[in-house]
C-alpha cells in the first residue's frame, strides 16, 4: 500500500474523476435513441458529459508531467521499469480477455474461436477483437520509447525536441490528408492507434512543459493564484463557450479545446490537494485512486456482468455506472492481493 503521504492528493482526486469518466463514456446510455431521461440523468448528464472526452488528454499530460526523463535515461534499469509499467498492464489484459473469450466460445460451442491473429492484432495495437481500451498502453508505450531515445541521444536539445515533435503531432491531427492516407492502407485497429497516438503527442509534450516550466511544484508561493486563475478560466470556457468539446474530424482527441481544458483541470486539482487536511481522508482518496489502471481494465467485463444481471432494457444509466465503477475498482483489490506481480501491476 502506498503512503498516502507522499502522493499529490489533488491529482488522486483528478485521476479517480478520470477513471470514472472512462466508465461514463464507454457505457452510458445519455445519448442513446430510446434512453429515458429522470431529472436527475438530466442534471448529471450536463456535469459529467462535458468531461467525456476529457479524461484520455488528461491521464496523457498527467503521465508525462510526473515523469523525469533525464533521471529515466541515466540507468539502464530505469528505462526497463518505465517500459515495463506500461508493457505488463498491456499483456495482462490481452491474456485476461483472450482466455476468458477462449472458454466462453467453447463452453457456448460458438464457431468463431480464437485465433492467433486475433491475438497478434490485440497485442500489437491494444484496439484488438478481445478489449478495445489498450489503444492507450500502446500509445503511451510509443510515446514514452521516442522521448527515451530523445533523451538519451539528444540531451543538449531534448525539450525542442519533443515540443517540435508535439507541434507536428498537432497539425496531422487537424489534417485530414493523413488520416485518409491511415484509413487506406492499414487495418481499423491499426488506424485507430496510429491516429489517437498521434493526438495524443501534443498533450505529452504539454506533460514535459509542466513538469519543465515548474508550475506543477506547490512550493513556488503561486499556487492560489493559479488555482484561482485556473477555476475562472475552466468556468468560463464550461459555461460561455459552446461546443469546446466538439469531436473534430479524426480519432476523437484532437482540438486544441481539449489540451486547454485538461491542462487547466490539472493545475486546478495540483492545487486544490493542498486544502484536504484529514489524513483519513487522504488515506482513502490515496487507495481509491491507486486502483485506477485495474478499473480501466476491468470496467469492460464488470459491465458486460451488470448488462445481463442489472442493466434494464439494455440501458446504463447514470447509477449503473457507479455500480461499475465501484465493482471494478472491488475486483482490482480483490486481485492485487494475489501474489504474482504480473498481476498486481496491472491492478494498480
Amino acid at each position: 500500500m502506498r503512503n498516502y503521504k507522499n502522493v499529490n492528493i489533488g491529482i488522486e482526486i483528478l485521476r479517480i474523476l478520470m477513471a470514472f469518466e472512462v466508465v461514463i463514456y464507454h457505457m452510458w446510455s445519455s445519448k442513446v435513441v430510446g434512453f429515458t431521461h429522470t431529472p436527475l440523468d438530466q442534471i448529471v448528464t450536463h456535469i459529467f458529459s462535458s468531461y467525456y472526452l476529457i479524461a484520455v488528454p488528461v491521464f496523457t499530460i498527467i503521465s508525462f508531467s510526473f515523469v523525469d526523463f533525464e533521471k529515466v535515461v541515466s540507468k539502464t534499469s530505469s528505462i526497463k521499469s518505465r517500459l515495463t509499467r506500461i508493457i505488463i498492464p498491456h499483456l495482462f489484459y490481452t491474456f485476461f480477455y483472450s482466455g476468458i473469450l477462449f472458454i466462453t466460445n467453447n463452453l457456448c460451442h460458438i464457431e468463431n474461436p480464437i485465433s492467433l491473429d486475433n491475438v497478434k492484432e490485440q497485442l500489437t495495437t491494444g484496439a484488438g477483437p478481445f478489449v478495445g481500451t489498450m489503444w492507450f498502453q500502446i500509445a503511451l508505450l510509443i510515446i514514452t520509447f521516442i522521448y527515451i531515445i530523445i533523451y538519451k541521444f539528444i540531451p543538449k536539445y531534448s525539450t525542442e525536441c519533443v515540443l517540435l515533435l508535439g507541434v507536428i503531432c498537432f497539425y496531422l491531427s487537424y489534417n485530414a490528408n493523413w488520416i485518409n492516407f491511415l484509413q487506406l492502407h492499414i487495418s481499423f485497429p491499426l488506424n485507430q492507434t496510429l491516429g489517437r497516438t498521434v493526438e495524443l503527442f501534443p498533450m505529452a509534450s504539454v506533460g514535459v512543459l509542466l513538469r519543465k516550466s515548474k508550475v506543477m511544484n506547490k512550493d513556488n508561493g503561486k499556487g492560489n493564484l493559479i488555482l484561482i486563475v485556473a477555476l475562472i478560466t475552466l468556468l468560463y470556457f464550461i459555461l460561455y463557450t459552446d461546443n469546446i468539446f466538439a469531436i473534430y474530424h479524426g480519432y476523437a482527441y484532437a482540438g486544441l479545446s481539449k489540451i486547454i481544458i485538461a491542462t487547466l483541470t490539472i493545475l486546478l486539482f495540483n492545487y486544490i490537494g493542498q486544502y484536504i487536511k484529514l489524513d483519513i481522508l487522504k488515506k482513502g482518496i490515496s487507495t481509491i485512486s491507486m486502483f485506477t489502471m485495474g478499473v480501466y481494465g476491468l470496467h469492460p467485463i464488470v459491465s458486460y456482468f451488470f448488462k445481463h444481471t442489472i442493466v434494464k432494457n439494455g440501458f446504463y444509466t447514470f447509477f449503473d455506472c457507479v455500480g461499475i465503477y465501484v465493482v471494478s475498482t472491488l475486483v482490482a483489490f480483490l486481485l492485487s492481493k494475489i501474489k504474482i506481480k504480473f498481476i498486481r501491476n496491472s491492478m494498480i
